[in-house]
């Protein structure tokens, strides 16, 4: 039986062209370690319409928590693609706003750390079902 936590990285490989993608979406050994996401790039020369078209996609998905897609506010030459719950991405411009550096469990307070947490990984197989019924490369 497949993972959860390799549901959307497993499609994108199968599915997507792709440059970079990193991994499973969450620890399954220790689901607090990290909030889910999701790190890639397609292939060099896609088109941005077909990333802005998998941020709609992502941003209408309706589940327990708001789910985004953003460009890394880091890299030294290209950028990866970040999916995750939308106040992580609120943390991460925030805390590139400050220019300053945190982890997640130093910026979130325990209890919504883990709210985070569980309610990403309750998301993750409708999320994929949203991707892959909603969004053609």
């Amino acid at each position: 039986m497949q993972s959860n936590s390799s549901l959307v990285p497993d499609y994108f490989r199968e599915a997507f062209p792709h440059k970079q993608l990193h991994g499973d979406m969450y620890d399954e050994e220790d689901i607090y370690y990290k909030i889910p996401k999701l790190v890639f790039r397609f292939v060099d020369n896609t088109p941005t319409e077909k990333y802005d078209q998998l941020k709609a996609c992502i941003e209408s998905f309706n589940g327990n928590l708001k789910w985004t897609m953003f460009q890394s506010f880091y890299g030294r030459r290209v950028r990866n693609y970040i999916i995750t719950p939308e106040r992580v991405y609120e943390m991460v411009a925030d805390l590139f706003e400050k220019e300053t550096s945190m982890g997640e469990k130093e910026y979130f307070s325990e209890e919504e750390f883990k709210f985070l947490c569980d309610n990403a990984i309750a998301d993750i197989p409708a999320l994929y079902e949203h991707i892959k019924n909603n969004y053609q490369f």
